[in-house]
């Protein structure tokens, strides 16, 4: 919301841009549910997910995450706990590092 207000850019041209970004994928939906890894398998609402692939570039703000089939997903740093989040991470970073 920030980037709204902060802006130089007319607020139509704004609406405009956000728009075309939801619509082409380059902002892709957030996850919405439990995402956990059980049994050294990543689960997402219960179903489990094929080799998903973690993006952590963003990790201070957000986690990116895509399937094997090339759904993508996000997930945004404030829609968990802190805690639940580092543990996230800790379980991503672990997970790579054993998969090297």
């Amino acid at each position: 919301m920030a980037a709204l207000i902060l802006t130089s850019l007319p607020l139509v041209a704004l609406v405009y841009i956000v728009g075309f970004c939801v619509r082409t994928r380059y902002i892709y939906p957030s996850i919405s549910g439990v995402l956990m890894m059980k049994d050294k398998q990543w689960h997402y609402n219960g179903v489990p997910l094929c080799s998903p692939s973690f993006t952590l570039v963003f990790s201070e703000w957000c986690i990116g995450v895509r399937e094997q089939s090339g759904k993508r997903y996000i997930l945004w740093r404030d829609s968990s706990s802190e805690s639940a989040y580092r543990h996230l991470l800790v379980a991503i970073k672990k997970q790579s590092i054993s998969s090297n």
